[in-house]
């Protein structure tokens, strides 16, 4: 009755026997020392109090949650063809040379929150990408950007507005540093220009009556 992989059974905690096949019987994954086993998410589970390390996960389908301000880190391989939803401020950790199969087709969510200020740019780098293969990842901040489940609107006036949540394009820019290193290194992109994975972007805020905006970036993992 060895899972290999770990496959979860049924929604809940992850330090749950019930969570896992066989559960009754077998180890918890990554419980007592062990932190290299392989893991199959197959329904709503959450990561409850509890920093895990993995070997390998595959989050096959339903939402696979970091709650708690927890982290998860895979050391080897991670695939993604459901949820991963990092909450608050738990993180994805991913040792070097660790593989995202990027034939996933399900996407990570991570919250990040940014000034709404209308006349204060924020500077923003992407945790996750769109398109490309592995180390050739692109992205386009409206492919990516979102306010909760619903992607964020654009418009191409001065100004964002709060509610629907809107973003003005006219202030989205990259910085390609050149011989010079001034104002002239900034570039245009707008809200569908591409990105290379690790090129951050300029954003102005929304308007909102409170200081900070909430963003949900979504893609696979960079």
């Amino acid at each position: 009755t060895a899972p290999l992989p770990y496959v979860s059974t049924q929604g809940g905690n992850w330090d749950t026997t019930a969570t896992w096949l066989h559960g009754d019987v077998q180890m918890i994954p990554n419980t007592n020392g062990v932190d290299w086993n392989i893991v199959r998410t197959q329904h709503a589970v959450n990561s409850g109090n509890r920093s895990t390390t993995v070997l390998g996960l595959l989050v096959d389908n339903n939402r696979y949650t970091i709650n708690n301000d927890q982290s998860l880190r895979v050391t080897n391989y991670l695939k993604i063809d459901g949820v991963l939803d990092l909450t608050g401020e738990s993180q994805l950790l991913q040792d070097t040379g660790s593989i995202v199969d990027y034939s996933g087709t399900g996407y990570m969510e991570r919250d990040q929150q940014g000034t709404s200020n209308l006349f204060n740019y924020n500077y923003w780098g992407s945790p996750v990408s769109t398109a490309g293969a592995m180390n050739a990842r692109t992205y386009t901040v409206g492919g990516i950007l979102y306010n909760g489940g619903t992607q964020v609107s654009w418009t191409g006036g001065n100004n964002g507005s709060p509610s629907p949540l809107t973003i003005s394009n006219r202030w989205i820019y990259a910085f390609a540093e050149g011989q010079e290193n001034d104002y002239s290194d900034w570039i245009y992109k707008g809200h569908n220009g591409l990105f290379d994975v690790g090129l951050g972007f300029t954003m102005k805020g929304s308007g909102a009556a409170t200081a900070d905006q909430n963003y949900t970036f979504r893609g696979l993992p960079n």
